[in-house]
């Protein structure tokens, strides 16, 4: 009879080979950790060859070792080689000229080359000019190798310099110029009352260029002074006769297509009507009127119908007057010019 409280329940053979298996594999995996601690608690390099050092290597190692490491940034020559054989030979400039669109290429042209300014081996350049002519191309040929700044020249045309090294490797480069159009400078000349002055002598002087290079205009009616075919560069602007200016003279940059400069006030200029008259008082008709100012102001010119002559444009000062005519003597007198801006002058010549 069965008693569930006394009977006690037999495991079966399927149970049994379970946990078995399972007791084996925790035996395993306790093995392989106490393994792998034990391998990493090892020495280092205890199981690995011990590098050589440099005192313990014999003489063959250390050269070897030598030899095969890379030259010092001392050793190593540069790249260029020695700066004077750099520049030892001679080469060319070769190139072709172009314009701005809408800009007609000029009929003729120069290409300057000169020593640069920023590139090395400008000392070793030379100066050299060569006239173009129905071509767009050019060649500047047996030229020293170094640094140039090579440019090109046109009426009414300007051309940025461009730098160019010339040096052994690159003895034949190929550039390329363009040229655009040269612009307008223009300007209003007024005095202390903003009244315009009428026909100052201007002149425009390039910085750093002869007095062949000087261009002049006078005002008109309004005051204004044009200059056209203006290259870049720096100028200065001269007011009155060229070794008698009436005002400082101003400096600008231009720069196309134009520039407006800012009015300019003259404030103190005066002026005086001479009148040239015979020992009768009668008036005389082409006697020549010249003189200067102590401060400034050239004038030369002739008596009109009426012997008059208008000196212009004289600074406050003392100002000399001389008339003269051909079959009359010679008259001569010193005037101190103040406060009044106009003056009268009479002056007698006798046969």
């Amino acid at each position: 009879m069965f008693d569930p409280y006394c009977s006690k329940r037999r495991a079966s053979p399927t149970q049994l080979g379970r946990t078995s298996l399972l007791l084996l594999l925790v035996a395993l995996g306790l093995l392989l950790g106490v393994l792998y601690f034990a391998s990493r608690g090892k020495p280092a390099g205890s199981g690995a060859p011990q590098p050589v050092s440099e005192n313990a290597a014999g003489p063959e190692v250390r050269n070897a070792a030598l030899e095969s490491a890379p030259p010092s940034a001392e050793r190593t020559a540069p790249a260029n080689g020695p700066e004077p054989m750099r520049f030892n030979g001679r080469g060319r400039i070769r190139g072709s000229v172009d314009t701005s669109a809408g800009t007609a290429f000029p009929r003729s042209f120069s290409i300057i080359a000169s020593p640069s300014r920023t590139l090395p081996g400008r000392e070793s350049a030379e100066q050299r000019r060569v006239e173009c002519s129905d071509t767009q191309e050019f060649e500047l040929p047996d030229l020293p190798l170094g640094g140039y700044d090579v440019r090109c020249e046109a009426p009414g045309m300007n051309s940025l310099a461009l730098p160019v090294l010339l040096e052994r490797g690159s003895a034949d480069p190929y550039v390329m110029l363009q040229l655009t159009p040269a612009g307008r400078l223009d300007g209003e000349v007024v005095d202390a009352d903003l009244y315009p002055i009428e026909g100052l002598a201007i002149a425009l002087q390039p910085l750093g260029a002869a007095a062949a290079a000087r261009r002049e205009t006078r005002t008109d009616a309004a005051g204004r002074f044009a200059f056209d075919a203006v290259l870049d560069g720096e100028y200065r602007l001269l007011f009155g006769a060229p070794h008698s200016q009436v005002a400082p003279p101003r400096e600008l940059v231009f720069q196309a297509p134009g520039f407006s400069f800012p009015r300019i006030v003259i404030a103190d200029l005066h002026s005086v009507t001479v009148r040239v008259v015979d020992s009768a008082r009668m008036p005389l008709q082409g006697a020549r009127v010249h003189g200067s100012g102590s401060q400034g102001g050239l004038f030369d010119g002739t008596t009109d119908a009426l012997g008059v002559f208008h000196a212009r444009h004289l600074p406050a000062g003392r100002v000399r007057f001389r008339a003269e005519l051909e079959g009359y003597g010679q008259a001569f007198q010193v005037l101190d010019i103040g406060p009044l801006r106009q003056r009268e002058l009479e002056l007698e010549l006798h046969p």
